[in-house]
């Protein structure tokens, strides 16, 4: 004897629901597995450490920095293992231009350079663009996406995004580069890193004392880019 139409239907919610769940907790699982904390904030460091030494193309990156609207630093915390090694960290500004946040952010399709994966270890992507057009489900550089451009002596580049990396080849197009890379905000490592649900929008925006990593980071910013 065949179930009642409503009892199959219910059967059947029953199940999806229990799938989701699963995919949920596997999600987050996956996800704690690439996420350590306190790697991904001293290799924020040392990326500022390494594109903020020396020189004129230093001082091109302070110029940058005092005129941005967000900022993500991305770092091949974990090349080896493709696109899920590469984490980063996006900043934004307050009205009186100090930084504030971060989110955890993730490259979800591409990469930041053809292989070797090696050839760029460390990137920072300077928002000329309202930072809000970063707070998406997905970000695509390059293309129909966002506009990037490599930052470098002059005027800075008519572009959504400002590109400056330790790429081998220092001619390269980062449009071309980085074209069909997708970006897309972590949310576990976000709530992990706050200590509680909290919205990409809400994290990006943040003042909150969340651990020295934080604070000191962001003041680092503030006085990288001349901010009050």
């Amino acid at each position: 004897m065949q179930k009642p139409w409503f009892l199959r239907q219910v059967m059947l919610s029953l199940i999806l629901m229990l799938a989701v769940a699963l995919t949920s907790t596997n999600a987050s699982a996956a996800a704690s597995s690439h996420y350590d904390q306190g790697r991904l904030f001293a290799e924020a460091n040392a990326t500022l450490d390494e594109l903020l030494t020396g020189g004129d193309p230093a001082d091109h990156i302070r110029n940058a920095l005092s005129q941005a609207h967000g900022l993500l630093i991305f770092t091949d915390s974990g090349a080896e293992t493709g696109s899920e090694g590469w984490q980063g960290l996006l900043f934004g500004r307050d009205a009186g231009g100090s930084w504030t946040g971060p989110a955890v952010f993730s490259v979800t399709s591409g990469s930041f350079g053809p292989p070797p994966t090696d050839r760029v270890g460390r990137v920072m992507l300077i928002a000329l663009t309202a930072v809000e057009r970063l707070i998406a489900e997905r970000i695509r550089l390059g293309g129909s996406g966002l506009s990037v451009a490599r930052l470098g002596p002059g005027p800075l580049p008519q572009a959504d995004i400002v590109a400056v990396t330790t790429a081998a080849e220092a001619n390269e197009d980062p449009q071309q580069t980085f074209a069909g890379t997708v970006l897309a905000p972590d949310q576990y490592a976000t709530n992990v890193l706050y200590g509680e649900p909290i919205t990409i929008r809400e994290a990006v925006a943040s003042t909150a004392d969340i651990g020295d990593d934080v604070v000191n980071l962001r003041r680092r910013l503030d006085a990288e880019s001349g901010a009050p």
